[in-house]
């Protein structure tokens, strides 16, 4: 059986500029939590560059957030954001983000997860 409820929408990043060709948004995540009260999506840059910035929302005072990857010099291969986590995995290591809540979206900082348990490593 078919998906229900899905649809494609346009995503405005408020207040965040419009990447040149040269740094074009290369991974998006949004979240939609009907819980929360404003929308957030997390998105990094060809160039490397990580941002948390509301999703069109009509308060002022929201504004976009540039994030510290979790590990310079390692490029992010994929970010999911879900919940209150962000996880991202590196080149050859999976990180999430603590902290995240509606007070400060962008979160605190960076845990890395210990993949040596599981049967095949990042």
């Amino acid at each position: 059986s078919g998906l229900l409820g899905t649809r494609y929408e346009v995503v405005n990043p408020l207040r965040v500029a419009l990447p040149s060709s040269a740094s074009k948004w290369a991974l998006l995540s949004i979240d939609d939590l009907k819980s929360s009260s404003e929308r957030f999506a997390w998105a990094v840059r060809q160039n490397g560059e990580l941002y948390c910035f509301p999703v069109d929302t009509e308060n002022d005072s929201a504004h976009p957030v540039n994030v510290d990857p979790p590990a310079v010099g390692n490029k992010i291969r994929q970010i999911v954001f879900c919940g209150h986590s962000v996880w991202v995995v590196t080149e050859n290591r999976a990180y999430v983000r603590e902290g995240i809540n509606e007070f400060c979206p962008e979160g605190v900082k960076w845990k890395r997860v210990d993949t040596t348990t599981m049967k095949s490593s990042i």
